[in-house]
Protein backbone atom coordinates (compact mmCIF):
# COMPACT_ATOMS: atom_id res chain seq x y z
CA UNK A 1 0.00 0.00 0.00
CA UNK A 2 1.50 3.74 -0.91
CA UNK A 3 0.64 6.42 1.65
CA UNK A 4 0.99 10.09 1.07
CA UNK A 5 3.63 11.76 3.30
CA UNK A 6 3.93 15.68 3.40
CA UNK A 7 6.37 17.62 5.41
CA UNK A 8 6.98 14.55 7.54
CA UNK A 9 3.12 14.32 8.79
CA UNK A 10 1.97 10.81 7.74
CA UNK A 11 -1.49 10.04 6.64
CA UNK A 12 -2.84 6.78 7.61
CA UNK A 13 -0.09 4.43 9.06
CA UNK A 14 -2.39 2.48 11.68
CA UNK A 15 0.65 1.47 13.71
CA UNK A 16 2.01 4.68 14.62
CA UNK A 17 -0.17 5.27 17.98
CA UNK A 18 1.41 8.36 19.44
CA UNK A 19 -0.96 10.96 20.70
CA UNK A 20 0.48 14.27 20.56
CA UNK A 21 0.06 18.20 19.74
CA UNK A 22 -0.36 19.22 16.11
CA UNK A 23 -2.25 16.12 14.83
CA UNK A 24 -4.03 17.33 11.58
CA UNK A 25 -7.42 16.20 10.25
CA UNK A 26 -7.72 15.39 6.51
CA UNK A 27 -10.91 14.67 4.58
CA UNK A 28 -12.10 11.32 4.38
CA UNK A 29 -11.02 10.65 8.54
CA UNK A 30 -7.47 10.50 7.23
CA UNK A 31 -4.74 12.02 10.68
CA UNK A 32 -1.50 13.55 9.96
CA UNK A 33 0.49 12.53 12.86
CA UNK A 34 4.20 14.10 13.60
CA UNK A 35 6.94 11.99 13.37
CA UNK A 36 9.04 14.23 15.75
CA UNK A 37 8.09 14.62 19.44
CA UNK A 38 8.48 18.04 20.85
CA UNK A 39 11.79 17.76 21.95
CA UNK A 40 12.99 16.62 19.12
CA UNK A 41 13.08 18.70 15.38
CA UNK A 42 15.30 18.89 12.16
CA UNK A 43 14.83 22.07 10.18
CA UNK A 44 14.26 23.37 6.48
CA UNK A 45 12.92 19.49 5.62
CA UNK A 46 12.16 19.88 1.80
CA UNK A 47 11.62 16.04 0.65
CA UNK A 48 10.90 12.75 1.53
CA UNK A 49 10.86 9.37 0.66
CA UNK A 50 10.46 5.67 2.31
CA UNK A 51 12.02 2.10 0.86
CA UNK A 52 10.68 -0.63 1.40
CA UNK A 53 12.64 -1.75 4.37
CA UNK A 54 10.22 1.44 5.98
CA UNK A 55 13.48 3.85 6.18
CA UNK A 56 13.22 7.69 6.06
CA UNK A 57 14.88 9.43 3.46
CA UNK A 58 14.78 13.24 3.92
CA UNK A 59 16.18 16.31 2.29
CA UNK A 60 17.77 19.44 4.05
CA UNK A 61 18.22 22.67 2.44
CA UNK A 62 20.54 25.54 3.91
CA UNK A 63 19.64 27.96 1.10
CA UNK A 64 17.38 30.66 1.90
CA UNK A 65 18.21 32.34 -1.36
CA UNK A 66 20.05 30.30 -5.23
CA UNK A 67 22.93 31.93 -7.04
CA UNK A 68 20.34 34.86 -8.07
CA UNK A 69 16.76 35.45 -8.17
CA UNK A 70 15.20 37.74 -11.18
CA UNK A 71 12.68 38.81 -7.87
CA UNK A 72 15.48 40.13 -6.21
CA UNK A 73 17.43 41.59 -9.41
CA UNK A 74 15.00 42.37 -12.19
CA UNK A 75 16.93 44.40 -14.06
CA UNK A 76 18.75 41.42 -15.24
CA UNK A 77 15.64 39.94 -16.74
CA UNK A 78 15.98 40.49 -20.36
CA UNK A 79 19.59 39.28 -20.01
CA UNK A 80 18.18 36.35 -18.34
CA UNK A 81 16.14 35.41 -21.01
CA UNK A 82 19.49 34.90 -23.68
CA UNK A 83 21.30 32.80 -21.29
CA UNK A 84 20.71 28.86 -22.85
CA UNK A 85 22.80 27.01 -20.85
CA UNK A 86 24.12 26.24 -16.87
CA UNK A 87 28.20 26.19 -17.99
CA UNK A 88 27.23 30.01 -19.63
CA UNK A 89 25.35 30.73 -16.57
CA UNK A 90 28.29 30.29 -14.17
CA UNK A 91 30.76 32.39 -15.88
CA UNK A 92 28.69 35.09 -15.91
CA UNK A 93 28.29 34.87 -12.34
CA UNK A 94 32.22 34.40 -11.89
CA UNK A 95 32.59 37.63 -14.07
CA UNK A 96 30.00 39.76 -13.15
CA UNK A 97 28.83 39.04 -9.25
CA UNK A 98 28.86 43.31 -8.95
CA UNK A 99 28.73 44.67 -5.67
CA UNK A 100 24.75 45.54 -7.11
CA UNK A 101 23.83 42.24 -7.71
CA UNK A 102 25.54 41.12 -4.10
CA UNK A 103 23.48 44.26 -2.35
CA UNK A 104 19.93 42.64 -4.26
CA UNK A 105 20.31 39.21 -3.51
CA UNK A 106 21.47 40.17 0.42
CA UNK A 107 24.33 37.62 0.19
CA UNK A 108 26.46 37.32 3.37
CA UNK A 109 29.86 37.02 4.19
CA UNK A 110 29.40 33.35 4.28
CA UNK A 111 32.76 31.94 4.15
CA UNK A 112 33.69 34.80 6.92
CA UNK A 113 37.04 36.06 4.67
CA UNK A 114 36.14 39.46 5.26
CA UNK A 115 34.42 40.29 1.90
CA UNK A 116 31.17 39.44 0.11
CA UNK A 117 31.14 37.51 -3.70
CA UNK A 118 30.62 34.61 -5.60
CA UNK A 119 33.19 32.55 -3.39
CA UNK A 120 30.12 32.71 -1.11
CA UNK A 121 27.94 31.06 -3.20
CA UNK A 122 29.51 27.80 -2.70
CA UNK A 123 29.27 27.64 1.12
CA UNK A 124 26.35 26.22 1.67
CA UNK A 125 25.83 22.32 1.69
CA UNK A 126 22.73 20.25 1.19
CA UNK A 127 21.86 17.23 2.83
CA UNK A 128 19.86 13.90 2.48
CA UNK A 129 19.72 12.57 5.98
CA UNK A 130 17.48 9.22 7.10
CA UNK A 131 15.52 8.74 10.12
CA UNK A 132 14.96 5.91 12.61
CA UNK A 133 12.88 5.28 15.13
CA UNK A 134 15.06 3.16 17.72
CA UNK A 135 12.35 3.29 20.45
CA UNK A 136 9.41 2.16 18.26
CA UNK A 137 7.54 5.00 19.53
CA UNK A 138 6.28 6.24 16.98
CA UNK A 139 9.01 9.36 16.69
CA UNK A 140 11.73 9.01 14.26
CA UNK A 141 14.20 10.96 16.41
CA UNK A 142 17.32 9.55 15.74
CA UNK A 143 19.14 11.07 12.41
CA UNK A 144 21.95 10.43 10.32
CA UNK A 145 23.87 12.08 7.31
CA UNK A 146 23.34 9.88 3.99
CA UNK A 147 25.01 12.26 1.86
CA UNK A 148 26.53 16.10 2.17
CA UNK A 149 27.61 18.53 -0.22
CA UNK A 150 25.99 20.04 -3.53
CA UNK A 151 27.34 22.95 -2.90
CA UNK A 152 28.35 23.74 -6.49
CA UNK A 153 28.37 27.68 -7.27
CA UNK A 154 25.39 27.25 -9.17
CA UNK A 155 23.60 24.66 -7.18
CA UNK A 156 20.17 25.06 -5.79
CA UNK A 157 18.16 23.21 -3.17
CA UNK A 158 17.47 19.41 -2.44
CA UNK A 159 14.23 19.71 -3.10
CA UNK A 160 13.40 15.90 -3.50
CA UNK A 161 15.12 12.34 -2.68
CA UNK A 162 13.74 9.06 -3.29
CA UNK A 163 14.99 5.41 -2.79
CA UNK A 164 14.54 3.46 -6.11
CA UNK A 165 16.05 -0.34 -6.06
CA UNK A 166 19.31 -0.19 -4.71
CA UNK A 167 20.12 3.16 -4.53
CA UNK A 168 19.01 6.97 -3.36
CA UNK A 169 18.33 9.69 -6.02
CA UNK A 170 18.01 13.64 -5.07
CA UNK A 171 17.12 16.45 -7.05
CA UNK A 172 19.75 19.70 -6.94
CA UNK A 173 20.25 21.87 -9.75
CA UNK A 174 22.10 21.59 -11.99
CA UNK A 175 21.75 17.87 -11.74
CA UNK A 176 19.81 14.72 -11.11
CA UNK A 177 22.01 12.76 -8.80
CA UNK A 178 22.14 8.88 -7.56
CA UNK A 179 23.60 8.00 -4.27
CA UNK A 180 24.67 4.28 -3.64
CA UNK A 181 25.44 2.68 0.26
CA UNK A 182 27.34 -0.22 -1.02
CA UNK A 183 29.23 -0.97 2.23
CA UNK A 184 25.87 -0.74 3.91
CA UNK A 185 27.39 1.62 6.80
CA UNK A 186 24.49 3.97 6.18
CA UNK A 187 26.34 6.39 4.43
CA UNK A 188 26.46 7.10 0.80
CA UNK A 189 29.94 6.32 -0.68
CA UNK A 190 29.64 6.87 -4.26
CA UNK A 191 27.56 10.05 -5.23
CA UNK A 192 27.41 10.48 -8.71
CA UNK A 193 25.69 13.16 -11.14
CA UNK A 194 23.40 11.17 -13.26
CA UNK A 195 22.25 14.24 -15.21
CA UNK A 196 23.75 17.45 -15.59
CA UNK A 197 22.67 20.98 -16.94
CA UNK A 198 18.98 21.91 -15.57
CA UNK A 199 18.06 25.84 -14.96
CA UNK A 200 20.00 27.58 -17.57
CA UNK A 201 17.95 30.84 -16.73
CA UNK A 202 18.71 32.33 -13.19
CA UNK A 203 14.60 33.12 -13.06
CA UNK A 204 12.18 32.48 -10.15
CA UNK A 205 14.12 30.98 -7.16
CA UNK A 206 12.89 27.33 -6.36
CA UNK A 207 11.55 26.63 -9.98
CA UNK A 208 13.82 23.57 -9.91
CA UNK A 209 14.12 20.16 -10.07
CA UNK A 210 11.39 17.78 -7.60
CA UNK A 211 9.81 14.50 -7.60
CA UNK A 212 11.32 11.90 -8.57
CA UNK A 213 9.36 8.81 -9.25
CA UNK A 214 9.77 5.18 -10.98
CA UNK A 215 7.42 4.74 -14.10
CA UNK A 216 5.73 1.51 -14.88
CA UNK A 217 8.22 1.15 -17.53
CA UNK A 218 11.04 1.13 -14.69
CA UNK A 219 12.38 4.49 -16.01
CA UNK A 220 13.09 7.81 -13.63
CA UNK A 221 11.06 10.23 -14.07
CA UNK A 222 11.04 14.38 -12.49
CA UNK A 223 10.19 17.34 -12.93
CA UNK A 224 11.62 20.57 -14.05
CA UNK A 225 10.54 24.42 -13.15
CA UNK A 226 10.48 27.07 -15.87
CA UNK A 227 13.95 27.86 -15.60
CA UNK A 228 15.28 25.66 -19.00
CA UNK A 229 17.30 22.83 -19.23
CA UNK A 230 20.19 22.16 -21.73
CA UNK A 231 21.40 18.41 -21.54
CA UNK A 232 24.34 16.44 -23.04
CA UNK A 233 23.38 13.11 -22.89
CA UNK A 234 25.23 9.86 -22.00
CA UNK A 235 24.65 9.22 -25.71
CA UNK A 236 26.24 12.68 -26.64
CA UNK A 237 23.10 13.84 -27.62
CA UNK A 238 21.78 17.55 -26.71
CA UNK A 239 18.97 18.30 -25.59
CA UNK A 240 17.53 21.45 -24.91
CA UNK A 241 13.90 22.93 -23.68
CA UNK A 242 14.85 26.89 -22.35
CA UNK A 243 11.86 28.65 -21.87
CA UNK A 244 9.06 26.22 -20.14
CA UNK A 245 9.12 23.70 -16.89
CA UNK A 246 9.12 19.95 -18.15
CA UNK A 247 8.73 15.93 -17.06
CA UNK A 248 12.08 14.34 -17.42
CA UNK A 249 12.92 10.64 -17.59
CA UNK A 250 16.00 8.06 -17.70
CA UNK A 251 16.94 5.11 -17.20
CA UNK A 252 18.29 4.16 -13.57
CA UNK A 253 21.96 4.21 -15.00
CA UNK A 254 20.87 7.86 -16.70
CA UNK A 255 21.16 6.30 -19.86
CA UNK A 256 18.04 7.35 -22.78
CA UNK A 257 17.34 10.69 -20.62
CA UNK A 258 14.52 12.52 -22.39
CA UNK A 259 12.09 15.12 -22.22
CA UNK A 260 8.73 13.60 -21.60
CA UNK A 261 6.28 16.56 -21.76
CA UNK A 262 6.83 20.65 -21.77
CA UNK A 263 4.80 23.73 -21.20
CA UNK A 264 4.50 23.60 -17.34
CA UNK A 265 5.58 26.52 -15.19
CA UNK A 266 6.57 24.80 -11.84
CA UNK A 267 4.63 21.51 -11.79
CA UNK A 268 6.31 20.28 -8.43
CA UNK A 269 5.09 16.85 -8.13
CA UNK A 270 2.99 14.37 -10.46
CA UNK A 271 1.68 10.78 -10.18
CA UNK A 272 0.58 8.08 -12.41
CA UNK A 273 -3.42 6.09 -12.46
CA UNK A 274 -3.53 2.60 -12.47
CA UNK A 275 -3.41 2.67 -16.25
CA UNK A 276 0.15 4.80 -16.73
CA UNK A 277 -1.91 8.42 -17.33
CA UNK A 278 0.70 11.13 -15.60
CA UNK A 279 -1.43 14.11 -13.79
CA UNK A 280 -0.34 16.83 -11.99
CA UNK A 281 -1.45 20.46 -10.39
CA UNK A 282 0.85 23.28 -11.90
CA UNK A 283 1.49 26.37 -10.19
CA UNK A 284 -0.18 29.36 -11.71
CA UNK A 285 1.90 32.36 -12.04
CA UNK A 286 0.69 34.70 -9.90
CA UNK A 287 -1.37 37.06 -12.24
CA UNK A 288 -4.73 38.91 -10.98
CA UNK A 289 -7.48 36.36 -11.39
CA UNK A 290 -5.47 33.40 -12.29
CA UNK A 291 -5.55 29.99 -10.83
CA UNK A 292 -3.64 26.42 -10.68
CA UNK A 293 -4.09 23.60 -13.41
CA UNK A 294 -5.00 20.47 -13.01
CA UNK A 295 -3.29 18.98 -15.99
CA UNK A 296 -3.12 15.82 -17.70
CA UNK A 297 0.90 15.00 -19.23
CA UNK A 298 1.06 12.44 -22.07
CA UNK A 299 4.23 12.02 -23.44
CA UNK A 300 5.01 14.70 -26.13
CA UNK A 301 2.19 17.04 -24.69
CA UNK A 302 3.15 20.45 -24.33
CA UNK A 303 0.58 22.25 -21.47
CA UNK A 304 1.08 25.82 -23.18
CA UNK A 305 3.28 27.86 -20.25
CA UNK A 306 6.54 29.89 -21.44
CA UNK A 307 9.02 31.27 -18.95
CA UNK A 308 9.11 34.53 -20.94
CA UNK A 309 5.07 35.45 -20.28
CA UNK A 310 5.58 35.96 -16.75
CA UNK A 311 7.64 39.36 -17.45
CA UNK A 312 4.50 40.72 -19.93
CA UNK A 313 2.53 41.32 -17.21
CA UNK A 314 2.81 42.80 -13.58
CA UNK A 315 2.27 40.15 -10.38
CA UNK A 316 1.68 41.23 -6.99
CA UNK A 317 6.47 39.83 -6.74
CA UNK A 318 6.63 42.39 -10.15
CA UNK A 319 5.01 44.89 -9.27
CA UNK A 320 7.54 47.54 -11.37
CA UNK A 321 6.40 46.08 -15.01
CA UNK A 322 5.77 49.93 -16.30
CA UNK A 323 5.74 48.84 -20.04
CA UNK A 324 2.39 46.12 -19.47
CA UNK A 325 2.46 44.14 -23.33
CA UNK A 326 0.43 41.82 -24.92
CA UNK A 327 0.47 38.28 -23.16
CA UNK A 328 -0.97 35.71 -24.65
CA UNK A 329 -1.44 33.44 -21.18
CA UNK A 330 -4.18 36.04 -19.99
CA UNK A 331 -5.35 37.61 -23.39
CA UNK A 332 -6.75 33.93 -24.83
CA UNK A 333 -7.10 32.80 -21.17
CA UNK A 334 -4.48 29.81 -21.79
CA UNK A 335 -4.99 28.74 -17.92
CA UNK A 336 -8.28 28.02 -18.54
CA UNK A 337 -9.94 24.55 -19.47
CA UNK A 338 -10.21 24.33 -22.96
CA UNK A 339 -13.15 26.83 -24.33
CA UNK A 340 -14.56 28.06 -27.47
CA UNK A 341 -11.99 30.69 -28.98
CA UNK A 342 -8.65 28.79 -27.70
CA UNK A 343 -5.71 28.00 -29.57
CA UNK A 344 -5.03 24.27 -30.07
CA UNK A 345 -1.60 24.09 -30.18
CA UNK A 346 -1.29 23.07 -26.54
CA UNK A 347 -3.39 21.02 -24.46
CA UNK A 348 -5.16 22.72 -21.78
CA UNK A 349 -6.21 22.44 -18.48
CA UNK A 350 -8.63 19.78 -17.46
CA UNK A 351 -9.75 22.06 -14.51
CA UNK A 352 -9.05 24.97 -12.57
CA UNK A 353 -7.51 23.91 -8.52
CA UNK A 354 -6.63 25.27 -5.36
CA UNK A 355 -3.76 27.71 -4.46
CA UNK A 356 -0.13 26.88 -3.95
CA UNK A 357 -0.21 23.02 -4.45
CA UNK A 358 3.31 21.75 -3.04
CA UNK A 359 2.70 17.91 -3.36
CA UNK A 360 0.14 15.77 -5.25
CA UNK A 361 -0.48 11.62 -5.37
CA UNK A 362 -2.74 9.42 -6.71
CA UNK A 363 -4.20 7.10 -4.24
CA UNK A 364 -6.09 3.83 -5.38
Amino acid sequence: MKFLIVVLFVFGIGEIQAQTAGVLKGKGNLEAVPLFNSNFSVKNLMGVGIDPKGTIYVSQSFRDNEELSILRSFHLQEFDMSLTSVEQKKEWILNNYSPKVIRSQRMRDLNKDGKVDFRDLSVRKERVLTLSNPGRDGYFDQINIFAEGFNDLVAGRAHSVMPIGDHVYTTVIPDLWKMTDSDQDGTADQVKSLVHGFASHFGYGNHDLHSIIQGYDGKLYWSMGDRGLNVKTREGHRVKNLHSGAILRCNPDGSEFEVFAIGLRNCQYFDFDDYGNMFSIDHDADFQGERERLVYLPEGSDSGWRCYYQYRSSTRHLRSLSNQKYNPWLAEKMWMPMHQGQGRHFLPAIENSWNAPASFSYQP
